[in-house]
């Protein structure tokens, strides 16, 4: 008998060991708090090398950020314009919004641009870890399709690409819209409250990207996956939602006609764009696994007129087949109809079947729809990892090794993104002699860094590529003008000029160099014209002003200048030339403090202090005109010797 008790105590101790050590595992792969953070970190580092780059203004940064005047004034006026008025063929008034408000603060720092991006990127990675759960995945599984979520390569176009603050923060607000409806799904309580907060992000989802219009498609199948009933308040309670989604889209759609980005539709037929989109899928579904040979662009198969390679034509046989497994599957279970379905209708509108743009198979457009597919892996860890025991461990570690992989991927990705230079050479490595935009966007580059000869060389070979390109033309024209070749210059011009007469760029190109060589009344024709066009085209103020005040007009040059200095403050030459309009117009006082600004600007400059000087005289404060004269010959400008005469004292020049 105590021999029977003792062997139950034995057992009883054995049983209790076991669940302590369940308990022990389960609370740390279990436990969020380690998780959380883990992930979060993991992420942090794969993205950081993105906080180092610059700009990439040669691509859309320059239309949104850099030469975005809009954005350099935050006030009323200006934000109403945010949300009444499209930008470069997109309406997303939120994201310029946010960088008005990191201008007004930061200027042009990229640094806390790309520190915003990636802080949308983790909040998105951990609202993707909250769907999970809701989703009823174990804490594990949940972290790991956060884990795939964050460091994924194809996530990198999102996150280090600064104009795609817009991607980042349309998925803010749709991951969180997601968040408030499954809540209204399962919660019985706060129903009303959690379809209201619903619409809100929803809305301000809208208000991001267009993208945000799949919307009320997840939330029907959210309801398919949650196992709602099938009713008519089903559909009644997402007309608000349908309504706003055909909304958002129309508009969107006659933005794109109005800005010409729908060109691509009358160069390739329907049956030619259907077999893009297509392939775009099927290769979307395979970077999944392999996310490698990734491009910040990917050419169009084919020129307009040509054969499509017999690949194109093998993916609808590979989608078909996709398609039939996924049918099987919904036998049995929900998880891949809905992981399948979600990826897809939140990826359809952006396949360029109906084309816009340049954005074929772009990396960015997988940002949400991937979501599908990573909850798929959670919910395959749970539900099969323990019914293969004996590979349970190398599959494990498959596992592990994939995430290295991705990690390293993303991590080299990132400096990929370092700038426009190391941007498009990346492209052109992959694709060349098929994108001569890449070739055009790289001289611009270089031209930027005064590496005149690389530009041009570059400028060349886009132009060789397509004689047809207007933006390689009149580029390679401001290369010339750069490096004083004018009259290699007005002939690109012209040949510009043929096509677009009304470009406003290119009539202040025209003016600025008629300008430069003496021919003053052209030059006023052009800029004025290019001022009618586009209001906001600040280098016409400037040229204009330039000119005005050659031909002695300097109360219209002084409107010019001071219309230039409200959205470009960075210009001391400009503070100087508005001082001297000043004096020309003998307001000395009021010339002084442009004088103030220009000398604060770059003290090195020693002109800035000699015309300060001259106002001083003018104003007979002597003592400080002295002062200013002395400064301007330290730093080496010749005084003209009548004027320290009449300043009564001759100021030696230090060497």
């Amino acid at each position: 008998m105590n021999r029977n008790k003792q062997q139950n105590n034995t057992v009883r101790q054995q049983k209790t060991g076991s669940a302590r050590k369940v308990k022990t595992e389960s609370s740390f792969f279990g436990n969020p708090r380690i998780l959380l953070p883990l992930v979060l970190f993991i992420t942090v580092i794969a993205f950081i090398p993105s906080l180092k780059n610059s700009f990439i203004d040669t691509w859309d940064d320059g239309v949104y950020v850099t030469d975005n005047l809009i954005i350099r004034q935050l006030n009323a006026e200006s934000i109403k314009s945010f949300f009444t008025t499209q930008e470069n063929g997109t309406y997303v008034p939120i994201p310029l919004l946010s960088f008005a408000l990191e201008y007004k603060i930061f200027k042009l720092s990229p640094l806390p641009y790309h520190v915003d991006n990636l802080l949308l990127h983790l909040i998105c990675t951990f609202l993707v870890f909250l769907i999970l759960r809701q989703l009823k995945l174990p804490v594990i599984w949940a972290a790991a399709g956060m884990l795939l979520f964050g460091i994924h390569p194809m996530r990198v176009e999102s996150v280090a690409w600064i104009t795609e603050r817009k991607d980042l923060l349309f998925s803010v607000f749709y991951l969180g819209s997601i968040i408030t409806y499954i809540r209204y799904v399962t919660d019985e309580q706060n129903k009303l409250r959690n379809l209201l907060f619903t619409a809100i992000l929803f809305i301000l989802s809208l208000f991001s990207k267009i993208q945000a219009v799949t919307l009320p498609l997840s939330m029907l199948l959210i309801d398919y996956y949650l196992r709602r009933p099938i009713q008519f308040k089903l559909l009644l309670e997402k007309i608000p939602f349908f309504i706003l989604s055909l909304g958002f889209g129309i508009a969107g759609y006659f933005i794109l006609k109005h800005m010409g980005s729908l060109e691509v539709n009358e160069k390739y037929s329907l049956f030619e764009r259907l077999i893009f989109g297509q392939f775009a899928l099927s290769t979307y579904l395979i970077k999944l696994f392999a996310p490698f040979h990734l491009s910040a662009f990917y050419p169009y198969p084919i020129s307009p007129g040509g054969s499509l390679p017999i690949l194109y034509y093998l993916s609808p046989v590979f989608l078909l087949i996709l398609a039939f497994l996924v049918y099987r599957t919904a036998r049995y279970n929900r998880a891949v109809t809905f992981a399948a379905l979600f990826f897809l209708f939140n990826v359809m509108f952006l396949l360029q079947i109906l084309g816009a743009g340049q954005a074929y198979q772009a990396d960015r457009f997988t940002y949400v729809p991937y979501l599908g597919w990573f909850f798929l892996a959670g919910w395959a860890g749970e539900n099969y990892l323990n019914r293969f025991k004996d590979w349970k461990q190398l599959i494990i570690a498959g596992f592990g090794v994939l995430m290295l992989v991705f990690l390293i991927t993303t991590y080299d990705r990132c400096l990929v993104w370092k700038n426009s230079g190391t941007l498009w050479t990346d492209v052109i490595e992959k694709y060349p002699n098929s994108i001569p935009d890449a070739y055009g966007n790289r001289a611009s580059f270089y031209r930027k860094n005064q590496e005149w000869d690389k530009a041009l060389a570059d400028y060349n070979y886009a132009i060789a590529l397509d004689s047809t390109s207007i933006s390689a033309t009149m580029n390679r024209g401001n290369i010339y003008f750069d490096t004083g070749r004018d009259s290699l210059a007005l002939a690109d011009y012209h040949k510009v000029l043929v096509k677009k007469k009304n470009d406003p760029k290119l009539l202040s190109n025209l003016g600025a160099i008629y300008g430069r060589n003496g021919n003053y009344d052209s030059a006023l024709i052009y800029l004025t014209k290019s001022i009618e066009i586009d209001s906001m085209n600040v280098n016409s103020y400037l040229n204009r002003g330039l000119t005005n005040e050659k031909v002695n007009r300097y109360g219209d040059a002084l409107k010019d200048y001071l219309r230039y200095i409200r959205y470009e403050q960075t210009n001391d030459a400009v503070y100087s030339s508005i001082g001297i309009c000043y004096q020309a117009l003998i307001k000395y006082r009021e010339s002084l403090q442009w004088f103030d600004k220009a000398a604060a600007m770059k003290p090195q400059q020693g002109v800035y202090f000699l015309n300060r000087s001259y106002s001083y005289f003018a104003l007979k404060e002597m003592d400080n005109a002295r002062t200013d004269a002395a400064r301007a010959q330290q730093l080496g400008v010749q005084v003209p010797a009548e004027y320290l005469a009449m300043i009564k004292q001759v100021l030696p020049i230090n060497r």
